[in-house]
Parts: structure tokens; C-alpha cells; sequence
């Protein structure tokens, strides 16, 4: 697939995904979340009725540079 080329040196992008850890060693794709964030009583972040997109991620093959895009909305999750 192409991706396009790098904003910084113009060589070639590849696309991937970051991971973030959970609990038990879980692993989540990277998500981008709507509003800022706020802290249930329990202290975990009030998700509910907030849009919840997965991040894209794509990398230069050459210097490195990450671009991080959220998903278009068609098929966004919502908790």
C-alpha cells in the first residue's frame, strides 16, 4: 500500500500501529479520544458518550519522522 511520502525528507512512509499496555500486560492499539480528560470518583477517565477513534500511524523508512492520524469518522467506536 502506498502511504505517500515523508513531510520532513520526502523518502517513503510505511504504515504500522503503537501500542499501549494495559493491565496484565494487555495490549491496546493507540486510541484518540474526544474532550479532555476528566476523572471518574474511582479515578479512571469518564469515557462514556465520548468519541473514540483508533490512531492511525504511519513512519518514514528513512529518517524515522512519525505522523500519528486518528480514523475517519465512518466506523468510529463510542463508549
Amino acid at each position: 500500500m502506498n502511504y505517500g511520502n515523508c513531510s520532513k525528507c520526502g523518502y517513503e512512509m510505511e504504515g504500522g500501529f503503537l501500542l499501549d499496555r494495559g493491565d496484565a500486560g494487555y495490549t491496546y492499539q493507540t486510541t484518540w479520544v474526544e474532550g479532555e480528560p476528566a476523572k471518574s470518583w474511582f479515578g479512571t477517565l469518564k469515557l462514556k458518550a465520548k468519541r473514540i477513534l483508533p490512531v492511525k500511524t504511519l513512519r518514514c523508512k528513512q529518517c524515522g519522522y512519525i505522523e500519528l492520524y486518528a480514523a475517519k469518522e465512518k466506523g468510529e467506536g463510542r463508549v
